[in-house]
């Protein structure tokens, strides 16, 4: 099994988009993209910079999936740092490699069963640098958000465990798109047409790990669902994911993963790959 020291130190990759990104990203887990319940060992700090690659091509429709010969793919390297407060709680952040956005998160076991655990976990999300807008109308990237959510932890047994987790994102103030009709061939002003861009999303992500392959190398199979309904339109996304975490040093882990949108309503279909690298420092 794991050596206790670096027990803690798989975390969230946010690999489908924007989507993943959105969750608290700054604290630590044991899977790939679920949370775990347990800390990281008290006044020891992870130290962890992830690669993600996204590739898009087509979009779920309100009744059909319609293919695009038009491929997008984003790159982009995060980093998180997380620190061990105490037994029950840690506090983490996630930056972008371009200072853009930046998570500050938490996350805390409030109850202990023998193989179960429950804990709490919340952040907020803040845009940052290399960016120009409007106080008064900004986009949708220049508002703060938040998370909160729920956290459950199951050891099946001394080599498989299950990870369930449940989010709930907002912002902290509402977006409003105005688009300007262009004028008809009457002499009518046409009213500003509005659209609220910001709303409540959900998030659930439940993820089994194993080591019945060696005793130092995790395989983790997942999946994950997010819904929101703003502004009267509903999308939402379903998941799957696979990683396989190497953990045979006493002082880093490699982590190797991938997520793939299974389905989806009024959102891209995404393959979404990325590396971990995470220290511990002591």
């Amino acid at each position: 099994m794991m050596k206790t020291k670096v027990l803690w130190m798989v975390i969230v990759l946010g690999l489908v988009g924007g989507q993943v990104q959105s969750q608290v990203s700054g604290v630590s887990g044991t899977k790939f993209n679920a949370l775990t319940v347990a800390p990281i060992p008290t006044k020891t700090v992870e130290f962890e910079p992830t690669y993600n690659v996204n590739r898009s091509s087509g979009k779920w429709l309100r009744s059909e999936f319609r293919g695009s010969d038009t491929i997008e793919v984003n790159a982009n390297v995060s980093w998180r740092l997380t620190y061990g407060l105490n037994a029950a709680m840690e506090l983490g952040m996630n930056i972008q490699s371009d200072l853009t956005f930046a998570n500050f998160d938490f996350k805390s076991r409030v109850l202990s069963l023998d193989a179960l655990e429950l804990g709490v976990m919340g952040g907020v999300g803040v845009p940052l640098g290399n960016r120009r807008y409007a106080h008064s109308d900004p986009s949708i990237d220049d508002v703060s958000r938040f998370n909160v959510g729920l956290i459950a932890s199951y050891a099946l047994d001394s080599l498989t465990s299950f990870d369930l987790n449940l989010q709930m994102q907002d912002y902290f103030r509402d977006v409003i798109d105005v688009m300007i009709q262009p004028p008809t061939q009457f002499p009518i002003l046409l009213p500003p047409i509005k659209t609220r861009l910001t709303g409540t999303t959900w998030f659930v992500n439940a993820e089994m790990g194993t080591y019945a392959l060696h005793e130092s190398i995790q395989l983790v199979l997942g999946a994950g669902y997010y819904s929101s309904v703003i502004d009267g339109a509903w999308t939402a996304g379903l998941t799957s994911a696979a990683a396989v975490a190497l953990e045979m040093y006493d002082n880093y882990v490699m982590l190797f993963g991938a997520n793939y949108a299974v389905w989806g309503f009024n959102q891209p279909k995404t393959l979404g790959m990325g590396f971990s690298f995470t220290m511990l420092l002591d």
